[in-house]
């Protein structure tokens, strides 16, 4: 369950939530600071000008989207463990930024990068009036 706290009465709110909470099972509670992500309008702009994109080149959706992505963004790494009968073993994860969890700012950027890949290829990247009237 998440909670955005803006005032007095969403905090009352999330208070009465977590008091209703038995002790078992056992959770966690995290608080941080709320960022506004990606609007539909962009994000919706985004996957039309992807779909664009891959058809044009012969990628997937997935692949057009990471390449663009990960030509941005560096990939992050990280290491997990994991238990295997008595002993663990070490794996590394290596997975690229999700839009899905990108500011208006973030989005902006990416969406730039999507245009300049898309003027290299010739190819005209819409804006639908939706995008327009939102930005």
């Amino acid at each position: 369950m998440n909670f955005i706290i803006r005032g007095k009465s969403d905090k009352e709110r999330a208070k009465d939530f977590i008091d209703a909470l038995g002790f078992s099972p056992v959770h966690v509670v995290e608080m941080k600071e709320y960022k506004k992500n990606r609007s539909l309008a962009q994000n919706a702009t985004f996957h039309m000008w992807i779909k664009l994109i891959a058809d044009h080149t012969g990628y997937t959706l997935e692949e057009a989207k990471d390449k663009i992505v990960l030509w941005l963004w560096k990939p992050v790494s990280r290491e997990i463990r994991v238990k295997v009968g008595d002993r663990q073993e070490v794996y590394t994860l290596t997975e690229r930024r999700k839009t899905s969890t990108l500011s208006k700012e973030e989005m902006n950027m990416l969406m730039n990068a999507t245009a300049i890949v898309g003027d290299s290829l010739d190819i005209v990247l819409p804006f639908p009036d939706s995008y327009l009237d939102t930005r």
